[in-house]
């Protein structure tokens, strides 16, 4: 994690992960919700296969995001369009938001890891911007003390 970027898509990531998980548990119970789960078992193999995408969207694997996008277009995709096909509806309208959602996250993910791969990293320390000029250098006087002092 560089930048605010990557640190902000890893934790859309897991909150989305959560949301679903959520959604999944209240359906498998069967309880009523606004939002429903689209195929119960599936949704559950997705969830594992997203924890794992998620692992390997933090540690800036490409692949782990191009399999997360892949399997969000592939699951939420048809549901999404089928949906609108269908007319927007007030029963149906949460679904498509969160439907669109996870389909824009995962494109922002690929795009974040894809774009960090290309960005240049500074081989300097953060701090080497204070020490590069002569003007910052300290000036020792022939009374300053040059031993070096340890405690143990």
């Amino acid at each position: 994690m560089e930048s605010v970027g990557d640190f902000l898509c890893g934790i859309f990531m897991t909150m989305y992960w959560i949301f679903r998980l959520i959604v999944t548990a209240i359906s498998y119970l069967q309880i009523e919700f606004p939002f429903e789960c689209i195929n119960t078992n599936a949704e559950i193999l997705l969830l594992f296969l997203t924890l794992i995408c998620i692992i390997c969207v933090f540690k800036r694997v490409t692949v782990g995001g191009i399999i997360y996008f892949i399997a969000y277009c592939a699951y939420f995709g048809p549901d999404l369009f089928t949906r609108m096909k269908a007319g927007l509806t007030s029963d149906t309208m949460g679904n498509v938001m969160v439907d669109f959602i996870a389909i824009i996250l995962a494109a922002a993910v690929v795009l974040n890891i894809i774009i960090s791969k290309t960005r240049k990293v500074s081989n300097k320390k953060g701090t080497d911007w204070f020490y590069q000029g002569e003007k910052y250098d300290r000036e020792l006087d022939e009374r300053a003390d040059k031993n070096n002092y340890r405690i143990y």
